[in-house]
């Protein structure tokens, strides 16, 4: 009860400061800790006590839980930016981890990235700023805080010395293969590749 009571006060703040609309990085990562991260949390920590597993267990798997969350938003920020038609996100003007990497960090782009989101529902813009989310670093940018959480957990997992760990191994790998597919091919086929991972990251969910 102590678990549930924490994480409906915690995503139902977190569903709050999201309508804000976060400014900035700092504002969004705090949007994500209390809003997915512990939703996730909660889930592995209530299946580890319906299984019986020790308090301190509990808490590890709740810690996986976390990260795993903010894996999901990741993932999902990713998904959302780079799907075509644009998605609301484009159009109502809010800034998932890629747009708002895209309209804060100093690169040669920015002021055209800008320019480009003001008429997002033309398809040619559209196809432009998803070009200039991948080439400034944006897409990379997520990929790198996807590969840190993803180590963080597996970490966590190996500490545990669970009598199953492939389980848990299942549940990071799924989000985090797309990954490894990127890093297999030509950078130049990469923006392809990262289109085609992408449709194929989001049949797992």
């Amino acid at each position: 009860m102590e678990s549930l009571n924490q994480m409906i006060v915690s995503v139902a703040f977190g569903q709050y400061l999201d309508v804000q609309n976060p400014a900035d990085e700092a504002a969004y990562w705090n949007v994500v800790q209390m809003k997915s991260a512990p939703f996730f949390r909660t889930t592995l920590e209530l299946g580890a006590l319906f299984g019986g597993v020790p308090i301190e267990v509990v808490r590890d798997i709740g810690e996986i839980g976390r990260v795993y969350g903010e894996m999901i938003q990741i993932h999902d920020d990713m998904n959302d930016c780079m799907t075509a038609p644009a998605c609301p996100d484009w159009i109502q003007g809010r800034a998932p981890l890629p747009i708002l990497f895209a309209q804060t960090v100093d690169y040669p782009d920015r002021s055209r990235f800008l320019e480009l989101r003001q008429r997002i529902l033309d398809v040619e813009a559209l196809r432009e700023a998803q070009e200039i989310l991948i080439q400034s670093g944006a897409i990379s940018y997520c990929i790198d805080q996807l590969l840190r959480r993803y180590r963080g957990a597996h970490a966590v997992a190996i500490k545990m010395k669970l009598v199953h760990p492939d389980k848990l191994d299942a549940l990071l790998e799924e989000l985090i293969v797309p990954v490894w597919r990127l890093f297999e091919v030509p950078e130049k086929q990469q923006p392809e590749l990262f289109t085609d991972a992408m449709e194929n990251w989001e049949r797992t969910e």
